[in-house]
């Protein structure tokens, strides 16, 4: 993987935990979260495989920025 995609995956990733993040926090509906994830989808075409497009590190990278407890939420 190179840079450039490396950085198109953590963006990726950075915006679906705010995603989550405003919607568990209620400030956005479920539609809108929906709404949400298909534009970033469209816009950043993560790779199909994982979850989310996304590799475990990233995964452990965005419970490190959020704070596990936010994820759980």
């Amino acid at each position: 993987m190179d840079k450039a995609h490396f950085e198109q995956i953590k963006q990726y990733g950075a915006m679906l935990a705010i995603v989550g993040h405003l919607h568990k926090r209620g400030l956005i509906t479920d539609a809108e979260r929906r709404k949400l994830t298909a534009k970033l989808q469209k816009k950043y075409r993560p790779a199909a495989g994982s979850a989310a497009g996304l590799s475990p590190a990233l995964n452990n990278l965005t419970e490190k920025v959020l704070g596990k407890e936010d994820l759980d939420r």
